[in-house]
């Protein structure tokens, strides 16, 4: 477990006594495709990390209408807003296929931030990162026609999950509207 804790963005930087320490709290858990994770509004006192697999991040609007939010793949987290603040979950997590997650709960991860510097700057330095996207998202949303704004969603989704080709084009898995 300590090799891909090791090989996550958030706990790069530890060192092998702080990898230990996290790895005694980290709790796996294997989840099926089209499996919700989390639901919004629910009380929440765990993140979760995808070790393998990809989950959808997504909100339904007051017609219902379900509006995706981000799509997170291996080493990539999630649920941190309801485990720091302890307010209901901002959306729901379903699985887009098989996954492997690793899970820390409240209880186990405060004690942690509070010895492990690094992974308390880390965890901040990725959640000012989110709200910066979330206020570029909301300029585009209000400044931009739709031709524009689809031409920045997919160059975003590019940039995050695509591989660059040698011609200059990106190879991306586009998800699925199911």
């Amino acid at each position: 477990m300590r090799d891909i804790l090791r090989r996550i963005p958030l706990f790069s930087e530890l060192d092998e006594q702080e990898l230990q320490s996290l790895e005694r709290i980290v709790k796996t858990r294997h989840v099926e495709k089209k499996r919700i994770i989390v639901h919004e509004d629910e009380p929440g006192d765990s993140m979760y990390i995808v070790l393998d697999g990809m989950v959808k991040i997504s909100s339904y609007s007051l017609d219902g209408k379900e509006i995706v939010l981000a799509l997170l793949g291996k080493g990539s987290f999630f649920g941190e807003m309801a485990m720091l603040d302890q307010q209901p979950r901002s959306a729901t997590v379903t699985t887009l296929e098989d996954s492997r997650l690793a899970q820390i709960s409240r209880r186990d991860l405060t004690p942690l931030l509070m010895e492990q510097p690094k992974i308390t700057l880390k965890l901040l330095s990725e959640v000012v990162s989110r709200l910066r996207k979330t206020s570029r998202i909301l300029e585009r949303i209000s400044s931009m026609d739709v031709p524009h704004r689809l031409y920045a969603y997919l160059v975003d989704f590019c940039q995050r999950f695509g591989k660059p080709e040698e011609d200059g084009w990106f190879q991306a898995v586009l998800p699925t509207h199911q």
